[in-house]
C-alpha cells in the first residue's frame, strides 16, 4: 500500500486480511510525521502493518516489494501514475491485483493504463495483471477461462453487487 497521508482503516483492513491468510502488509509512507501520524492512528494494531517510510515508493515498489500480489496506490499523490505503472511493470509475470483509491480525478489517463473505474467512494481503479505464463495445473483448474460479470441493484439500497460466474447457466440463477 503506498499512503499519500498517514496510514489509516484501509491499511488496517489490509493488515487484518494479511494476518488471515499469512501475508504481509506494507504501508508505504511519504514521511516521518506520517510515520508517527500511522502510529497514534493504528494503536495497537500497528504490529500488524509494517510501516515503511520512502519518498521514492516507485523504487520501493521495483526493488523491495516486487513480490507482491496485491498493491493499492492513493491516487491523491502527485505521482501515483507513475507509481501505478512503476507496479504494473514490476508485477506482470505473476498474478496481481493492482487497486487505486481516492482516483475519481484520475479519468483522463485509465485507457492507457487498461483499468476499470469503479464508483466506489473516492473512486477505485481496478486492474487485474494475468500471469504471463501459465502452468498446465492453472490450465487444468480453469485458470483464464472467461466467465460472466453480473451486475444487480439493490432497488432499496442502490447499492450495486457484481458477481463473477465461470458456468453460464449460473447467469440465471443469481438474484440480489
Amino acid at each position: 500500500m503506498v499512503c499519500a497521508g498517514s496510514a489509516g482503516s484501509t491499511a488496517l483492513a489490509l493488515g487484518a486480511a494479511a494476518r488471515e491468510t499469512g501475508g504481509c502488509a506494507v504501508c508505504i509512507l511519504p514521511g516521518l510525521d506520517e510515520l508517527h501520524a500511522s502510529r497514534k492512528a493504528l494503536g495497537c494494531y500497528a504490529e500488524f502493518i509494517e510501516l515503511v517510510v520512502g519518498d521514492d515508493a516507485r523504487s520501493l515498489l521495483l526493488n523491495e516489494y516486487q513480490d507482491a500480489d496485491f498493491v493499492l496506490v492513493d491516487c491523491k499523490m502527485d505521482e501515483h501514475e507513475s507509481i501505478l505503472l512503476a507496479a504494473q511493470k514490476c508485477l506482470h509475470q505473476k498474478k496481481a491485483c493492482l487497486v487505486g483509491y481516492n482516483a475519481i480525478h484520475c479519468e483522463p489517463w485509465i485507457d492507457s493504463f487498461k483499468a476499470h473505474l469503479l464508483p466506489i467512494g473516492g473512486g477505485l481503479l481496478v486492474t487485474r495483471l494475468p500471469s504471463s505464463s501459465s502452468s498446465p495445473a492453472e490450465k487444468f483448474r480453469g485458470a483464464g477461462k472467461k466467465g460472466n460479470w453480473v451486475v444487480k441493484v439493490d432497488k432499496i439500497t442502490g447499492e450495486e453487487h457484481v458477481y463473477r460466474t465461470t458456468f453460464h447457466h449460473y447467469h440465471d440463477q443469481i438474484a440480489a
